[in-house]
């Protein structure tokens, strides 16, 4: 076959293709279009050669439904079409980038890669529980990144629709939907509350929310009258620090926390060791062993400075002590027995010396003590001291109970005097710190009418030796200086075992990991370990979250002593919470409970209160919080303790909008194609 086309420069006409043998109208009714005038030979091909004209007379149709100008038509029929450039210098890059950004393949992958981290984090929620998940997969990073890829990948492929037509309605209404709901999850995410608070059935209100995932260390201590307190609050995870891991959480009026450490579930045990700063009071650590040569028992025993410690163990009873005073200890080792009197015997100790006062011979008088000047007057004797309410004492009767000497210190220099009080029966209270005043002059008083005690006292001196005297219930018996390892003998056929001694203890807590079992409702609290410093003074403590044994502690500083509480953060509700009544309904037989719900009285800041029932499934709405019932325990004197969680989500409305909106517009795009 061989194609005539015309000579260049001759004008498109509306014509028809012809070959030998009649004209072949069928081309136009096919093709429709403008089409050059073309001849065809005779040639024995002829059939077969048509179907290849009409396939580059289709070729030449497209290129100029693209817009390519006119041209011969040889060069419209034989002639390849040309894409048109696109500037390398900018728009290439950029537009093939978004392209790939708002692609269906980049779409695909994402889902596919969240369809297994949620499938992930389902069964890590009910491995360990919704902390776990909620910490490593819903609030990590690289989620956060997944999520705004998708919701990139959406806005790009909206855009690339443009300009949009009615057709792409259905289109534009779900994606949207998805950008909505994905706003809704990020406010929630970022300005969402969700806590628990605890009432007790007829107990006071609740005014703060307990935030589970976050904890605080309060730090408080004494300025004048007022109380000063400084808190530093983190969030901890649900899982054990590694080794290593820190977290410094700032600094506030001179006082810096790190956290240096943390297990999420732990055990502690105590135990003493030394203070540096040699201000604490003394600790013991004794066994208690029976008259078969079998340990009973293992105890630790803090002394006090004023009137010391006693602790009954068994049969026995322990007491420790600190002696303010090396030269008192005579008093105590070696009591006197006889000269006591009727009104009995007083001990002066001032600047090393001891000066012995028969009572009885010099009430009202006032007797002198050192060459310097200084001078204790006794005022009066009590046989049954009673306190009034103006802080005066007076006496109940003659016999005496508890006597009781009450003194005025004249010290040189000093206008008034200073008042003092001596009992006897603890010896060791010293009241010179009542008023401000260290009184230099230190009292013992002893008195007939006080029986000796069945015990074994040990007795601490100022330079941190230990001392032990027993007591048989006749007399006292001196066991000398005492140390680590010494085994004292009792009257009633024990020994105390004398295992570790402190001469100025601070507490020591160890805690011991353990793992929560996965469906086990109830698991010890968190441990931390902290760095505290305060004005330039460091010690280390370790805390356990809400717990009442390990999760405070007194640092000495020079701020003064300083209380440190571990706990749960909190957040203000803005109106307070009381349980009016908790009501429980039971499975037939008794067996597990069916319901329980809570009656709460709600009551604003300016007053007004609400009742509120809020049970399974019927949870409460008042202001931004909505309040769910989700557990209950007893307070142990017959009254129910109710848990309620309170939740305030932001993001809810457009969560639920964002919704409707996927729906809405799946349903235009499947069903209503027709319309558009």
């Amino acid at each position: 076959m061989r194609l005539n086309s015309r000579p260049l420069g001759i004008p498109e006409t509306e014509g028809r293709i012809t070959a030998p043998g009649g004209a072949c109208p069928g081309a136009i009714g096919v093709i429709g279009l403008r089409i050059p005038a073309v001849h065809v030979d005779s040639s024995p091909f002829a059939a077969g050669s048509l179907d290849i004209l009409f396939l580059r007379v289709r070729v030449t149709v497209m290129a100029k439904k693209r817009g390519g100008k006119s041209g011969p038509a040889h060069s419209r029929i034989n002639a390849p079409q040309q894409e048109k450039a696109v500037d390398p210098s900018w728009g290439g890059p950029i537009l093939a980038s978004l392209r790939f950004l708002g692609s269906l393949k980049l779409a695909l992958v994402l889902m596919a890669v969240s369809i297994v981290v949620l499938a992930r984090a389902t069964f890590l929620e009910s491995e360990r529980d919704l902390d776990y998940a909620l910490w490593f997969i819903y609030h990590s990073w690289w989620f956060i990144t997944l999520v705004s890829l998708l919701a990139g990948n959406v806005v790009v492929a909206m855009l690339l629709k443009l300009p949009w037509k009615r057709r792409h309605i259905g289109f534009l209404v779900a994606h949207a939907g998805l950008l909505v709901l994905m706003a809704g999850s990020f406010q929630t995410f970022v300005a969402g509350i969700d806590g628990h608070v605890q009432v007790v059935e007829g107990g006071p209100p609740a005014e703060s929310l307990i935030l589970r995932d976050r904890s605080q260390l309060t730090t408080s201590w004494r300025e004048g009258d007022a109380t000063v307190a400084v808190d530093f609050s983190f969030a901890p995870g649900p899982a054990d620090w590694p080794g290593g891991r820190t977290k410094d959480l700032g600094e506030s009026d001179e006082i810096r926390v790190k956290v240096l450490g943390l297990y999420r579930h732990a055990y502690g045990t105590a135990g003493w060791g030394e203070d540096p700063s040699g201000v604490s009071s003394p600790v013991i650590h004794f066994a208690l062993v029976g008259a078969d040569g079998r340990q009973v028992t293992e105890k630790w025993l803090v002394g006090r400075k004023t009137i010391g410690t006693t602790m009954t163990v068994g049969p026995t009873n322990v007491t420790l002590s600190e002696v303010p005073v090396r030269s008192m200890l005579a008093d105590l080792l070696d009591p006197p027995t006889d000269k006591l009197g009727a009104k009995g015997l007083l001990s002066i100790h001032y600047k090393g010396q001891v000066k012995q006062i028969p009572v009885d011979e010099n009430v009202g008088k006032t007797v002198s003590i050192g060459d310097d000047g200084t001078k204790v007057e006794i005022v009066r004797y009590l046989a049954q001291p009673t306190s009034e309410p103006d802080g005066t004492f007076n006496s109940a009767g003659d016999e005496p109970h508890n006597p009781m000497l009450d003194l005025w210190v004249h010290l040189p220099n000093v206008k008034e005097p200073l008042r003092q009080l001596s009992l006897a029966k603890t010896p060791l209270m010293d009241f010179s710190g009542s008023r401000g005043i260290e009184c230099p002059v230190k009292f013992f008083y002893h008195h007939p009418a006080v029986a000796v005690r069945q015990a074994v006292e040990f007795l601490q001196a100022p330079d941190g030796k230990l001392f032990c005297r027993v007591g048989t219930g006749k007399r006292y018996e001196s066991r000398g200086e005492v140390g680590e390892g010494d085994t004292i003998k009792t009257s009633s056929g024990y020994q105390v075992h004398l295992l570790r001694h402190v001469r100025h203890a601070r507490r020591e807590t160890k805690f011991t990991p353990v793992k929560k079992k996965p469906g086990q409702s109830a698991a010890p609290e968190a441990a931390a370990h902290f760095e505290v410093s305060v004005a330039g003074e460091t010690q280390e403590i370790w805390l356990q979250r809400n717990n009442r044994q390990f999760g405070a502690y007194t640092m000495q500083t020079p701020k003064g002593p300083m209380r440190i509480d571990f706990d749960y953060a909190q957040c203000p509700l803005g109106f307070s919470l009381k349980l009016i009544d908790f009501e429980r309904g039971m499975n037939p037989g008794g067996m597990g409970d069916a319901t329980y719900s809570s009656v709460v009285e709600i009551e604003d800041k300016s007053g007004l209160t609400q009742q509120h029932k809020i049970a399974m499934n019927e949870p409460a709405e008042y202001g931004k919080f909505t309040l769910y019932q989700s557990g209950f325990d007893n307070a142990g004197d017959g009254r129910e303790v109710s848990r309620l969680r309170v939740a305030y989500d932001p993001g809810r409305l457009l969560k639920y909008a964002g919704c409707v909106m996927i729906c809405l517009g799946t349903f235009m795009v499947f069903y209503l194609r027709g319309l558009f």
